[in-house]
């Protein structure tokens, strides 16, 4: 395949995938706009990449001033898609934009101090250098800019790493993959030079990234980050179909108590704040690959499997061990409790899991009534 046709290809698959970014029905959330930032920066590369090539070594003061301006366009747009990318895996995360924030205040003056040398490198060989036959090479301090492309990459892929243990198997994996290809791409390119890799390959990030959005958009609460109740009606089914008997499955139904007296009270974004809070606190206390989920306003459902029968007892006070320490952070003017419905499933008790759902419903509801 030419270097035209693996371009036009990948910038034909960014166009879609934008397209599709745009008509979503969340498009004006934040981690939305971050990804298509992400996916309209790649477009601008690959187009301008393509442009650096065709003025490369071509005579004439127009094609001299045309070739800088395209590497000033390479040389600091990589770094941006890095940061981008970091701001989605933070945000992925932590749902905070004000950190995000914080974190650029932070980095804008190293950013500035790039950009102002990329300015220069028209004018003195430092990052790139384009002689006065219109031919471009890699400057003296190239390094500077492979430190700006990959450092961001790199705290990301730490931030990823450290969370392993509070997302899930399927959720890990495909965020952990987007640095692989434009990295793998990014060494060959420097390797070998004339060897254009990293941005075709930075679309195959993209595009596995956007499959894995999509699906965890259909599965997953926006505002908890937990699978929502379509998905956990889902997840029963299947259990519920299995003709497996699961003694050492185990449910749990719980509900924040006084809930609508908060949002009374306070106001529906402390409420929000209350239900984020409660879904990392709840959540924290299963392992990452048990199905926790937000299944009503203020209800959080959990299937998950033990070991023996005294476990379930055991995760219960763990629970609330988890929101005493969270009550003594006074992070609200209020304490922040569950009422909970916990059982043991037993094939022999219960025709499926369905109806073993809706006894621990029951199970909640009359300790909130206790």
């Amino acid at each position: 395949m030419s270097i035209i046709e693996s371009y036009l290809i990948s910038l034909l698959i960014l166009i879609i995938i934008f397209i599709s970014l745009r008509r979503q029905i969340d498009k004006s959330k934040y981690d939305n706009f971050l990804f298509s930032s992400i996916v309209i920066l790649t477009m601008i590369m690959l187009v301008d990449d393509y442009i650096q090539i065709i003025v490369d070594k071509q005579p004439g003061i127009i094609m001299y001033l045309l070739n800088n301006f395209t590497l000033f366009i390479m040389y600091v747009g990589a770094p941006l898609i890095s940061l981008l990318w970091f701001d989605y895996v933070d945000y992925f995360f932590h749902r905070d934009k004000m950190r995000i924030i914080k974190f650029h205040k932070a980095v804008v003056i190293p950013l500035v101090l790039y950009v102002v040398l990329c300015i220069i490198s028209v004018f003195i060989n430092i990052i790139f250098y384009v002689d006065t036959s219109n031919l471009y090479t890699r400057g003296a301090h190239y390094w500077i800019y492979l430190i700006f492309s990959y450092s961001f990459l790199v705290v990301a892929v730490v931030s990823i790493i450290k969370h392993k243990k509070e997302i899930r198997t399927s959720t890990f994996y495909p965020l952990l993959f987007f640095v692989i290809p434009p990295a793998v791409g990014g060494i060959f390119q420097s390797i070998h030079y004339g060897l254009l890799l990293i941005w075709p390959m930075t679309m195959i990030s993209i595009f596995m990234i956007f499959v894995f959005v999509q699906s965890h958009r259909a599965n997953t609460d926006y505002l908890t980050n937990l699978f929502n109740k379509r998905e956990f009606d889902n997840h029963v089914n299947i259990l519920s179909s299995s003709k497996k008997k699961r003694y050492l499955l185990a449910g749990l139904i719980a509900d924040i108590d006084h809930f609508k007296m908060i949002n009374d009270q306070y106001g529906h974004p402390m409420g929000d704040e209350v239900l984020k809070e409660t879904a990392k606190i709840f959540a924290s206390s299963f392992d990452p690959n048990d199905f926790v989920a937000r299944v009503g306003g203020d209800e959080f459902g959990v299937l998950f499997t033990i070991k023996s029968p005294d476990q379930l007892e055991k995760t219960i006070q763990h629970i609330n061990e988890n929101f005493d320490a969270f009550n003594l952070t006074k992070k609200f003017p209020f304490e922040v409790r569950l009422s909970m419905g916990a059982e043991i499933y037993n094939a022999d008790v219960y025709e499926n899991v369905t109806e073993f759902v809706k006894r621990l419903d029951e199970l909640m509801y009359a300790h909130k009534e206790l």
